[in-house]
């Protein structure tokens, strides 16, 4: 059920917090706009999880998540298949999928209402490499979290559960 487990994650560099209410995200085919996530469910299996408000606090992830993350029946299986890293703030769309869906090559912008902007792929030069099918069952992942988004800052993961969300990267070793 590829749209119901996609994810993006975020982290703020900044020190300071960032409101992502309403922010745009961006998958180059639709837009969505981020909003808090509500469903109690999802801290069973993740209980230190923050949800209810969009606000992300300095050094921190959040991860936007399908709504039907946590839906107990779905089809195809694989019911909340990812292990995330403590504390995460969790947000979602107002609608049932992440952009129309994600595909590996789509790139990621989200822009929040106050104008603050983060991408994935290098949306801006649709000549370079990125982004691009990393395998099946892994994810991109940025090397340096403050440094700009150009090829040469992305990685497949190396976790051996295909990707990180809401914890340090599998390829922040590659900063040495």
């Amino acid at each position: 059920p590829e749209d119901r487990n996609e994810f993006i994650e975020v982290y703020n560099v900044s020190n300071r917090a960032v409101d992502l209410n309403d922010a745009i995200l961006d998958d180059g085919d639709n837009t969505d706009r981020l909003t808090a996530w509500t469903d109690s469910a999802i801290l069973i299996e993740n209980p230190t999880f923050l949800i209810g408000t969009t606000w992300l606090n300095p050094g921190r992830f959040a991860v936007v998540l399908d709504s039907e993350y946590c839906d107990p029946n779905p089809l195809g299986g694989q019911v909340q298949p990812y292990v995330f890293g403590d504390s995460a703030l969790v947000l979602t769309t107002h609608n049932t999928t992440l952009g129309n869906g994600l595909a590996t090559t789509d790139p990621v912008t989200i822009i929040t209402v106050e104008g603050d902007t983060t991408t994935f792929g290098t949306p801006l030069n649709p000549f370079d490499s990125l982004p691009c099918d990393p395998g099946e069952g892994l994810s991109w992942e940025r090397i340096w979290l403050n440094r700009p988004d150009t090829v040469s800052n992305w990685a497949v993961c190396r976790d051996s559960s295909g990707s990180t969300p809401g914890r340090t990267s599998s390829v922040a070793s590659l900063l040495d």
